[in-house]
């Protein structure tokens, strides 16, 4: 079942844009024990990509959440990914589960394998559907067994993951690519603010890749992954130890259960 413009209907969503459609901008919110995880700060995100993009949106951000609990209690999936798009022609909307691939223990304690594409999305500050950047990407996890790649601009710096954004840690001080350059992701942010009230030195600015071989080590966030350790980028290995990530991994994980009960005793 989905949300199809109003109504909980038989079917699945739509995985890729019909040919003759101009694509999306959409959201995808993790859901966790029935509830959506930081859905205000989604919804909200979406409804800056519709006045950067000028698309009209449809419903209300209060019919959308109202769809998306509706949604959740017929399906009763209790844990699992949720997309919310809406068409850049009409600004209709659609929302549904959707296949989801959660890292393992072993990819928390060891880390993951990434590597690096050549390829920059043409509007970062937006999440839209972009063909060209998840083709690539997908094809370059499947061909190589890596859990991600680093988009990187042609002049060779570090923007963000296919699906999660960077960052890095180099002499105490955490570093990620500045907000001009990339998807401002809802983990994201989360990370710089929890960095913020633990006083772990941050700074938004750009990695080189001639220069990631000075880093102690890298993570990835995201709606899926929550901060995910790297083990290695190409040839550079990394420490997946690092007292900072844990720090953060345990603050972000207290953060999520405070969103889930904040759900929980809103009564939805």
């Amino acid at each position: 079942m989905f949300w199809n413009n109003g109504f909980i209907q038989n079917g699945s969503l739509e995985s890729y844009p019909k040919p003759a459609s101009s694509g999306w901008i959409y959201e995808v919110v993790r859901v966790m024990n029935a509830s959506p995880v930081f859905l205000p700060e989604h919804i909200e995100r979406l409804w800056k990509a519709s006045q950067i993009t000028n698309i009209p949106l449809l419903y209300t951000q209060t019919a959308l959440i109202e769809g998306i609990f509706n949604l959740i209690r017929e399906e009763k999936i209790r844990n699992g990914n949720i997309r919310i798009q809406a068409a850049r022609e009409d600004g209709t909307i659609q929302i549904g589960f959707i296949p989801h691939h959660y890292p393992n223990l072993a990819d928390y304690q060891k880390g993951v394998v990434v590597s690096l594409v050549n390829i920059q999305r043409t509007n970062p500050n937006v999440k839209t559907w972009n063909k060209e950047v998840r083709l690539a990407a997908d094809k370059i996890i499947h061909n190589t067994n890596v859990y991600e790649v680093i988009l990187t601009s042609p002049e060779g710096f570090l923007l963000e993951g296919s699906r999660s954004n960077l960052f890095g840690l180099q002499k105490g001080i955490l570093v990620t690519p500045p907000l001009d350059m990339i998807l401002p992701g809802i983990t994201r942010q989360i990370i710089i603010d929890l960095s913020r009230q633990r006083r772990i030195p941050l700074r938004e600015g750009t990695i080189h890749k001639s220069d990631i071989g000075g880093f102690q080590s890298f993570f990835i966030t995201g709606t899926s992954p929550g901060i995910l350790p790297i083990r290695s980028i190409g040839s550079f290995h990394f420490d997946c130890y690092s007292s900072t990530c844990n720090i953060l991994r345990i603050a972000y994980e207290e953060k999520i259960q405070n969103s889930i009960k904040n759900i929980i005793s809103s009564g939805k």
